[in-house]
């Protein structure tokens, strides 16, 4: 039977197994705490960036729906004055336009042919448009009555020049009985360069790119308004902003990509893989005085057997299982012929190796699941656990085999013979504890009838 003093963390082998294990794991461990570490400046990066691009698009929100906000009141007041004249019109208009500072012309379509435009100068050219008749821009007029509410189109180049957005809201009015009829179309022209400005919306800011998509409200399925393609690819952070019926996408990254600093986390990788070292190093040392210490407790120093304490614990771990009546224990008591005449004619260094040799032939006569152990100076115990069926006859005879074999040292062949007592447990014994002290004595009547035989033939 096997003895917790058999487990593996008693073998030499053990404590490099732990120590590789504990270097390994210190590694890996140091690895994924710098790659946290490094991981952690990315997202804070990534914060900053977010906190960055949610200030922009509030500040383009706002933008965007203050100047959109202008226009509110003119359609507000052509849909409870329908037929306001053209002057008191000019004058609501003109007034938006001064105010709005991103507006650059409004315009009348009753009918949804263009009538007023204010200012007048140098969009004198766009009087009389039909927007029905213009298969570029009765897309945009056709969605905006269909939805009834303001449709933004655009970014565009203006054919006055520059670039723009075109917010177009249709006017419904209650007249001679008919409720919500259509009067016709008001749009505004907004300055893209200076709605951007004053949002602060830049290709470039510092070490971040931003950039915007979604030209007509498509999002992110729209061309590009400003900006680089790239900025959108590369894990960028996006934030949707929503105009009338539709919908930009803003991005940000950082120019180069998303980088940890270049040394982060090295220290702790560092001091990590020391710590490792440290600990495996100690768990080293500890692991081989833990095992020096029971080798001592448990082991006798010389032969490498195990001690009476040793062989007691297991008799106790064999006992439960005889008393549960699944094994017989037998035990062999040995104790050496003129072990003494030995020592005082050759030398204490020449019994030593001679019980050196003992230890050796009783392991080897024994079973793996045998416990073979030394009690005393010339004294050993073989105890085995068998089945009801078995018979110790046949490791009797080898341990008589074994012992009785000369012993060879420097050119001299020594003669050996000792005696052997064998007790059952539980034939012969009510307790297991017992069964040692039953062994020694018929061992010792073996070799008292063995010299009083030599005696006598004497």
């Amino acid at each position: 039977m096997k003895h917790w003093s058999d487990s593996p963390i008693f073998r030499p082998s053990f404590g490099w197994y732990i120590t590789l294990t504990i270097c390994l794991l210190g590694s890996a461990v140091s690895g994924y705490l710098a790659a946290t570490v490094r991981q952690r400046d990315v997202d804070r990066q990534r914060t900053e960036v977010a906190n960055r691009l949610a200030t922009l698009r509030v500040r383009l929100e706002a933008e965007l729906n203050s100047t959109l906000h202008l226009t509110r009141g003119l359609t507000s007041f052509v849909a409870t004055h329908p037929d306001a004249g053209q002057e008191e019109l000019a004058a609501l208009a003109t007034d938006i336009v001064t105010v709005g500072r991103h507006v650059r012309n409004i315009g009348l379509a009753p009918d949804n042919v263009l009538r007023m435009v204010f200012p007048a100068t140098g969009n004198e050219a766009a009087i009389g448009l039909n927007y029905r008749q213009n298969s570029q821009q009765w897309p945009a007029v056709e969605r905006a009555i269909n939805l009834r509410s303001t449709v933004v189109a655009g970014p565009m180049n203006l054919v006055q020049g520059g670039i723009g957005l075109i917010a177009r809201t249709p006017i419904f009015v209650a007249r001679n009985g008919e409720t919500n009829r259509y009067w016709g179309l008001a749009s505004i022209v907004i300055d893209v360069p200076s709605l951007f400005g004053a949002a602060g919306l830049v290709e470039s800011d510092g070490d971040i790119d931003f950039a915007l998509r979604g030209v007509d409200g498509l999002g992110a399925g729209g061309a590009v308004i400003t900006g680089r393609p790239e900025t959108f690819a590369d894990a960028a952070i996006t934030r949707p902003l929503t105009i009338p019926n539709g919908e930009w996408l803003l991005a940000a990254r950082p120019r180069h990509g998303w980088k940890a600093e270049p040394y982060s986390g090295l220290a702790v990788a560092l001091g990590g893989n020391a710590l490792t070292l440290t600990i495996a190093a100690l768990s080293w040392l500890l692991l081989r005085s833990y095992r020096l210490t029971h080798t001592l407790a448990l082991r006798d120093p010389l032969t490498g057997l195990a001690n009476r304490r040793l062989l007691m614990e297991r008799l106790s771990q064999l006992g439960y299982l005889a008393e549960r009546g699944t094994v017989r224990i037998h035990l062999f008591f040995i104790d050496l012929d003129h072990f003494k005449d030995i020592n005082d004619r050759y030398g204490h260094g020449v019994g030593d190796a001679l019980l050196v040799e003992i230890a050796a032939r009783l392991e080897a006569a024994s079973r793996r699941s045998d416990t073979v152990a030394r009690i005393g100076g010339d004294e050993f115990v073989v105890a085995a656990a068998t089945d009801f069926r078995d018979h110790p006859t046949e490791l009797l005879g080898k341990l008589r085999q074994v012992m009785s074999l000369p012993f060879h040292f420097d050119g001299h062949q020594l003669p050996v013979s000792c005696s052997i007592g064998h007790a059952v447990y539980p034939d012969d014994a009510e307790r297991v504890e017992e069964l040692l002290q039953l062994a020694d004595q018929r061992m010792y009547y073996e070799k008292k009838a063995r010299l009083e035989r030599a005696e006598s033939s004497g």
